[in-house]
């Protein structure tokens, strides 16, 4: 007989099994590959896990959540949902569909919203039905809805379908239509909760009344407040909301329709002077009122579905500006549903004052030129690669932030005429910096890499020209090129367009659309030119100086796949490789049990879980063993309440009258005890049962009959087991329950440290001192240390009261109802038990506990984010380092800059002074010349003119009678006026030349005046910049230190042995990036990986590991590293690697470890290379105190004397009376040697 199948046999079956694999693999690739080729590749994204009523509501919004047109927020968040904040808004009133939301207002676009803390939206409920709710965003309509069904039944549900949206045309006006449809056979009752008071502490009310409007059945609330700027400045602000009922009733079968209308005007920001001013504020109230009012009225004039049909209509004509993009399935890219949701919620935050009913048509038509007027916009690239400009906004101050991020960057890029015109604008702004579209002053220029235009772009509606529009759509095509259509909507219009380069002649651009081929240039330009000129775009080549131009190469096959399917395996799904794997590995199971089970190895233990008393290699270990022990506790606290409650009215056989659904066991339970307890209390005539002893007096006088027959049986045995249970519990459950509360909190705050330090942070947290704002950049670190401690308070306040609380019980002041929490005290007034404080003894114990374990679960969720919050604080500040650094500097430098312009100023302006020192003397001088000069030129003109007037006599006088005398006097005179005239000019042209010096002089000295102006100038702005870097330095400190705070947290938390120090009690420190790495294991690992060589892979395998690593992680480990490195010194760079790696895996890293590990794979000359180099050098160094001891010389000298004279004397050679000097040195104390020798002896 055969007890098994030899070793041919077993190969055999191998054989027969490996082959029937290939085959059913073969065949299934087959099916696989038909199946694919003849199933279309379109990927839906419905979500399919709707209710029948959600899936039928939604049923005609999919076509618009399909072209990304509308949003769907179910609750909770379904896969592949984005979540999208509800917003709506028109510039002026922002709103969001939520219940934290506020109105917003934007009293300029340049600032942010101003929270009103009041919020005039309904919200609907139903205690009694089942609900599901979704929120949609339809950012085409600016509407925000929120359906929500309520199941009634299995086959029939009501629904409730809310739209709020804040008029566009009207913008003082908020509007929510309500329409609620019950088409089951259910009356349908709903509790309508509207927030009528402001949740703001800053929010000062003026004044409150009710306005009546259409009908005195409709009341109105009308309410003034008055309200702050973050710059201090008090804004004036009326809000007229309708007052809605709290509950409401739909009968079956029917339909019922609300519209809650919100009027909201507001101020300008005042200022305080004016505002102190009771007139003038009184005036403003009257003014917004009596606004507000008119609004209201002319609202309440115009039905619902008008004014719904106004908003959409205004949103269209928004909307006829536009951009689509082709979804990718890629992982982290963006679709269209992000960017149409940016925006939709910058358009939200924009005025459109164009589609006002206000506004003057001069003012509308004005608007409508300046949208036309794209001078200089876009300057820069693509705003697709900014990132910030795409977040998701949490809340209402996130999208008015998200809004101003846009308009800053759009009007410093040269669109700030183009945004003036409002939402529309704006919208063509957004729509330019998405396509990197730039207007020049004569033609359009589109800025796209060739080489990222991996998915179709569609610009609609572009403006351009004289009152028309271009669309530009760029598609990619079969061939994986991308190509570009241009058209115009307006067939009389002229308009030519080229590729990039503009080599082509210009194409006349009309109605169809024209194709151009995408093209690179050297140097790289634009992609497109569009013009109105013929003659401009043949010029327009010339001036684009490019030297290569060609065709864009077509993009890789992996890229365009990546985007198209979601993977780079090209057409094929990834399902049917998954599915490919599947076999395939299956196969290779099926063999290795094959041969597992011959060889009949055992299967591997399941790891056991971790507990607090064994090393942690991780937090997720910490964080499941915490959430299971707090799940054991609330199961704990469950059991033991239903055993107080359920089992003690059992015993008694003591059930409600009414039981229902709604209430819980607390309140069924406690409403029937109330009854026989109140009595048995009655009869007693006390006013309240507090402790135990007062019960326990009960019970011995129902025993003795001292209440007759008015006190039943059943009071009485349930009192008793009530006090029984109560101590039972008090005694033996609730220390244990205390105890394992305290352990979980004593383990986290063991585990859960910030490592950030808060003074005084006990005294704060239980409010005994005022809390010290901390530094803004490390306020995350603050607000947790501080939750930190918040928790241990209330958890260490709950076990207090659970400790207390069987003391309390027996005590003779006993429990008392005030000082019992507000659950209970509630509790007791809902159950008619105020008067019977003993039985909410454990009560109280179960929610004091309850209370406990949810501080440590959001302690627990608070720690598990902790860290990644303190990574995100940490790139904030590197950020923030980075542009105070360069503030700092560019400070540095122009101090610097000032300063040495202030010196060199100085210098010239000492040189000045000299200078005029000596023109002083020289000014002196040359006045005095020069009045020398005038006085004697004054002289001789005098003289020259009577020798002429003279003359002139003379002349006269010879005509009548000639003499001789007559004519010498003539000649004589004749002389003196020639020398005269010789003389004059050059005393004027000497005059004129001392008069330039004077003036030069004079010049100067004003210009020393001025000199000493503009140097009294210089030291001002020198002093103004010495204060900005001074600004700037500490502005820097204080940013590098609360960097270096949140960095050393964040090295803290994020090392990977963080649980392990902590758990043996180890010094919590990282090694900082650029330490010095001169430790003797550091020294010793470079040695190893400089002479290991090929067998650093057997090394790695004989290295130890703490907390221990698997042999598949060292195998992983091995691979990874083989395939990292394949240029230079390979074995060397993976042996550094590999080494590096195990020193970071292994906590406890010695240099014993490495030799040891050296030894086992027998490289002896390394150890000896280590002993040699590292350990040697340093015993020889503990030992050269011995060695190069001065004195050991005549140490060993005297040694030696002595040992002699010792002989000497045993022998009787001397006696000791006799004296001999052996030595001159003076022994002074020496200082102590390491080791110590004994006196020699011959």
């Amino acid at each position: 007989m055969r007890f098994g199948i030899t070793i041919k046999g077993r190969f055999y079956i191998i054989r027969q099994t490996r082959r029937s694999f290939l085959c059913l693999i073969i065949i299934t690739i087959i099916i696989f590959y038909l199946f694919v080729k003849w199933t279309p590749h379109e990927v839906t994204y419905k979500n399919i896990n709707y209710d029948r009523c959600l899936q039928n509501r939604l049923e005609q919004f999919s076509r618009d959540q399909e072209e990304m047109n509308t949003i769907f927020n179910h609750d909770p968040i379904q896969y592949g949902e984005i979540v999208s904040l509800p917003f709506t808004g028109n510039g002026y009133l922002g709103l969001s569909l939520s219940s934290q939301s506020h109105i917003q207002l934007l009293t300029d676009i340049r600032s942010q919203f101003i929270s009103t803390g009041y919020s005039p939206i309904v919200h609907i409920s139903s205690d009694t039905w089942e609900a599901s709710s979704v929120t949609l965003l339809q950012m085409k309509q600016g509407l925000v809805k929120r359906i929500q069904c309520y199941k009634l039944s299995q086959e029939r549900s009501a629904h409730v379908t809310q739209s709020l949206y804040v008029h566009r045309q009207r913008p003082s006006l908020i509007v929510q239509d309500i329409e609620i449809t019950n088409p089951s056979e259910h009356a349908l009752d709903l509790g309508l909760l509207q927030k009528r008071e402001i949740s703001k502490t800053d929010v000062q009310q003026l004044d409150e009344q009710d306005v009546r409007f259409d009908s005195p059945t409709n009341i109105y609330q009308m309410t003034t407040n008055q309200i702050s700027t973050r710059q201090n400045n008090p804004i004036i602000y009326v809000i007229i909301t309708n007052k809605v009922l709290s509950n409401t009733n739909v009968k079956p079968g029917s339909l019922e329709k609300q519209t809650i209308l919100t009027v909201v005007k507001f101020s300008s920001p005042l200022s305080k002077a004016s505002i102190a001013n009771e007139t003038y504020l009184n005036e403003w109230k009257v003014k917004l009122q009596k606004q507000a009012k008119d609004d209201m009225a002319n609202a309440l004039s115009t039905s619902s579905v008008r004014l719904l049909k106004e908003h959409v209509n205004t949103w269209s004509s928004i909307w006829q500006s536009g951009f689509r993009m082709s979804r990718s399935l890629a992982p982290s890219a963006m679709n269209g549903d992000v960017i149409n949701r940016t925006l939709y919620y910058v358009l939200c935050s924009t005025p459109s004052p164009i589609y006002e009913f206000n506004i003057d048509e001069s003012k509308r038509n004005e608007l409508n030129q300046s949208l036309f007027q794209m001078e200089q916009c876009y300057e820069s690239h693509s705003t697709l690669i900014g990132e910030k400009l795409w977040i998701s906004p949490g809340d209402d101050l996130a999208v008015s932030q998200l809004a101003n991020l846009w308009r800053s960057t759009l009007s410093r890029k040269g669109c700030f005429t183009l945004m003036r015109s409002g939402a529309d604008g704006v919208l063509q702004s957004m729509l330019l910096s998405i396509g990197g579209i730039r207007f020049r002053t004569h033609h359009l220029e589109m800025y796209l890499d060739p080489k990222e235009l991996h998915r179709d772009m569609f610009f609609r509606s572009i403006n351009f020209g004289k009152q028309y529009h271009v669309n530009i759509s760029i598609t990619v095509g079969h061939d994986n090129r991308a190509v570009i259509d241009v058209s115009i909507d307006n067939e009389n219009a002229q308009a030519y367009a080229c590729d990039a380069g503009c080599l082509d002649p210009p194409t006349k651009l009309s109605h169809q659309p024209v194709r151009f081929p995408v093209k690179m240039t050297s140097p790289p330009t634009a992609i497109l030119y569009i013009a109105e000129d013929f003659e401009y775009m043949t010029q327009l080549k010339d001036t684009l100086h490019v030297k290569e131009v060609e065709i864009a190469p077509p993009h890789a096959h992996d890229v365009l796949a990546l985007h198209r399917h979601g993977h780079k395996l090209g057409g094929l799904p990834i399902v049917f490789w998954i599915a490919l794997a599947f076999l395939i590995d299956r196969f290779k199971t099926k063999i290795t049990l094959i041969i597992i089970s011959e060889r009949k190895s055992s299967s591997m233990q399941p790891p056991k879980p971790w507990t607090k008393t064994t090393e942690p290699s991780s937090y997720d270990q910490i964080y499941k063993f915490l959430e299971h022990s707090l799940n054991e506790c609330l199961s704990f606290i469950d059991e033991i309440e239903n055993e107080y409650y359920q089992d003690t009215s059992t015993s008694v056989n003591i059930k409600p009258k009414l039981q229902t659904a709604r209430r819980p066991q607390s309140v069924n339970t406690l409403i029937a005890w109330s009854g026989p307890l109140n009595e048995l209390r009655n009869a007693r005539l006390l006013s309240d049962i507090r402790n135990g002893k007062t019960a326990r007096d009960l019970l011995t006088e129902a025993r003795t009959g001292n209440f007759g027959d008015s006190i039943s049986d059943e009071c009485v045995n349930l009192l008793k087991s009530i006090l029984d249970k109560t101590n039972d519990q008090l005694h033996s459950k609730m220390p244990l329950l205390a105890n394992k509360i305290a352990e979980c909190m004593n383990l986290m705050e063991q585990y859960f440290l910030s490592f950030y330090d808060i003074d005084n942070i006990q005294e704060v947290v239980q409010k005994r001192r005022n809390d010290r704002p901390p530094d803004e950049y490390v306020e995350t670190a603050y607000t947790y240390e501080k939750a930190r401690w918040t928790h241990i308070f209330q958890v260490n306040k709950s076990i207090k009261i659970l400790s207390e609380m069987q003391q309390r019980a027996e005590d003779t002041r006993g429990i008392v109802m005030s000082s019992l929490s507000k659950e209970c005290q509630e509790l007791a007034v809902r159950c008619d038990c105020t008067s019977l404080s003993y039985i909410f003894a454990l009560p109280e114990c179960y929610i004091e506990a309850r209370r406990a374990i949810q501080a440590l679960r959001t302690w627990l969720s608070e720690d598990s984010k902790y860290t990644s919050f303190i990574q995100t604080s940490l790139k904030v500040l590197d950020e923030k380092f980075a542009d105070e650094k360069k503030n700092f500097e560019f400070a540095k430098a122009h101090l610097s800059h000032v300063e040495h312009r202030a010196d060199s100023f100085h210098i010239q302006l000492k040189k000045a002074e000299q200078e005029n020192e000596l023109n002083a003397k020289k000014l002196e001088e040359l006045e005095e010349r020069l009045d020398t000069k005038e006085r004697d030129y004054l002289s001789k003109r005098l003289t020259s003119e009577v020798y002429e007037d003279q003359l002139k006599k003379m002349l006269q006088a010879a005509e009548e009678s000639d003499t001789v005398d007559n004519h010498l006097s003539i000649e004589r005179f004749q002389q003196e006026i020639k020398q005269f005239a010789r003389e004059l000019p050059k005393l004027k042209a000497q005059m004129e030349t001392i008069k330039g010096r004077i003036a030069f002089f004079k010049q100067r000295k004003e210009e020393l005046a001025a000199m000493r102006t503009e140097h009294k100038r210089l030291a001002q702005e020198a002093q103004v910049a010495l204060e900005e870097r001074i600004l700037r330095e500490n502005e820097f400190n204080r940013v590098a230190s609360c960097r270096d705070v949140i960095r050393n947290i964040y090295r803290c938390r994020s090392t990977n042995d963080l649980p392990q120090k902590i758990f043996y009690s180890l010094p919590i420190r990282s090694r900082r990036s650029g330490e010095a790495d001169n430790d003797d294991l550091s020294k010793a690992i470079r040695l190893v990986a400089k002479n290991i060589g090929r067998d650093w892979t057997r090394l790695y395998w004989q290295l130890p590991f703490h907390p221990a690593r698997g042999q598949e992680e060292i195998s992983k480990d091995i691979e990874y590293i083989d395939d990292k490195y394949h240029r230079g010194d390979v074995h060397q760079a993976q042996a550094t690697d590999s080494l590096n790696k195990w020193r970071r895996f292994h906590t406890r890293a010695v240099l014993d470890d490495l030799i040891r590990a050296l030894r086992k794979v027998r490289r002896p000359d390394i150890v000896q290379t280590i002993e040699r180099r590292i350990l040697k050098p340093k015993i020889s160094i503990n030992d050269i105190h011995e060695d190069v001891d001065p004195r050991k010389k005549e140490i060993e000298d005297l040694n030696r004397k002595l040992n002699h004279l010792f002989d000497k004397i045993k022998t009787g050679a001397i006696t000791t009376h006799d004296t001999y000097s052996y030595s001159t040195i003076g022994i002074a104390p020496l200082r102590p040697v390491r080791k110590h020798r004994t006196l020699a002896t011959h």
